[in-house]
Protein backbone atom coordinates (compact mmCIF):
# COMPACT_ATOMS: atom_id res chain seq x y z
CA UNK A 1 0.00 0.00 0.00
CA UNK A 2 2.95 2.20 0.77
CA UNK A 3 4.69 1.33 -2.57
CA UNK A 4 1.24 2.38 -4.38
CA UNK A 5 0.45 5.85 -2.59
CA UNK A 6 4.38 6.45 -3.40
CA UNK A 7 3.65 5.69 -6.68
CA UNK A 8 0.75 7.77 -7.98
CA UNK A 9 -0.59 9.00 -4.80
CA UNK A 10 -3.55 6.95 -4.32
CA UNK A 11 -5.02 9.01 -7.45
CA UNK A 12 -7.76 7.05 -8.01
CA UNK A 13 -8.79 6.86 -4.25
CA UNK A 14 -8.28 10.98 -3.97
CA UNK A 15 -10.55 11.25 -7.17
CA UNK A 16 -13.21 9.53 -5.59
CA UNK A 17 -12.95 11.39 -2.37
CA UNK A 18 -13.66 14.34 -4.25
CA UNK A 19 -17.42 13.54 -4.84
CA UNK A 20 -17.54 11.47 -1.55
CA UNK A 21 -20.82 13.01 0.92
CA UNK A 22 -21.31 11.72 4.25
CA UNK A 23 -24.53 9.91 4.84
CA UNK A 24 -26.65 11.29 7.52
CA UNK A 25 -29.80 8.70 8.79
CA UNK A 26 -33.10 10.59 8.85
CA UNK A 27 -33.05 9.56 12.55
CA UNK A 28 -29.82 9.46 14.56
CA UNK A 29 -30.66 6.31 16.51
CA UNK A 30 -30.27 4.58 12.60
CA UNK A 31 -26.86 5.90 12.68
CA UNK A 32 -25.79 3.63 15.20
CA UNK A 33 -24.86 -0.25 13.97
CA UNK A 34 -24.09 -2.92 16.22
CA UNK A 35 -22.96 -6.50 15.13
CA UNK A 36 -22.06 -9.85 16.24
CA UNK A 37 -21.42 -13.56 15.68
CA UNK A 38 -24.20 -16.31 15.55
CA UNK A 39 -22.73 -19.69 15.13
CA UNK A 40 -25.19 -23.21 14.60
CA UNK A 41 -25.23 -26.47 15.22
CA UNK A 42 -27.43 -27.53 12.82
CA UNK A 43 -30.53 -25.38 14.14
CA UNK A 44 -29.32 -25.59 17.57
CA UNK A 45 -27.41 -21.86 18.87
CA UNK A 46 -24.07 -22.90 19.72
CA UNK A 47 -22.57 -19.91 20.36
CA UNK A 48 -23.88 -15.96 20.48
CA UNK A 49 -22.59 -12.79 20.63
CA UNK A 50 -23.89 -9.37 20.63
CA UNK A 51 -21.27 -6.82 19.92
CA UNK A 52 -21.66 -4.30 22.86
CA UNK A 53 -19.94 -0.98 21.38
CA UNK A 54 -18.55 0.29 18.16
CA UNK A 55 -15.01 -2.08 18.09
CA UNK A 56 -16.02 -4.64 20.39
CA UNK A 57 -15.76 -8.16 18.42
CA UNK A 58 -16.62 -11.56 19.55
CA UNK A 59 -13.95 -13.81 20.65
CA UNK A 60 -13.23 -15.91 17.75
CA UNK A 61 -10.89 -18.49 19.26
CA UNK A 62 -13.92 -19.23 21.80
CA UNK A 63 -16.45 -19.53 18.88
CA UNK A 64 -14.20 -21.98 17.08
CA UNK A 65 -13.84 -24.12 20.45
CA UNK A 66 -17.69 -23.87 21.17
CA UNK A 67 -18.17 -25.05 17.44
CA UNK A 68 -15.43 -27.77 17.59
CA UNK A 69 -17.10 -28.98 21.01
CA UNK A 70 -20.43 -28.76 19.68
CA UNK A 71 -18.86 -31.26 16.73
CA UNK A 72 -17.06 -33.88 18.64
CA UNK A 73 -20.47 -34.52 20.87
CA UNK A 74 -22.44 -34.86 18.08
CA UNK A 75 -20.07 -37.02 16.47
CA UNK A 76 -19.79 -38.60 19.96
CA UNK A 77 -23.92 -38.88 19.68
CA UNK A 78 -23.85 -40.82 16.32
CA UNK A 79 -21.44 -43.30 16.82
CA UNK A 80 -23.39 -44.19 20.19
CA UNK A 81 -26.21 -44.59 18.29
CA UNK A 82 -24.57 -46.51 15.75
CA UNK A 83 -23.61 -49.39 18.40
CA UNK A 84 -26.77 -49.16 20.13
CA UNK A 85 -28.37 -50.69 16.97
Amino acid sequence: MKDRFLSDGASDLQDILKRWKPWLPPKQIQGLQQGGLVCFDGTRKAFFHRDESTGAHADFAKALETLATSAESLKAESVKADTDT
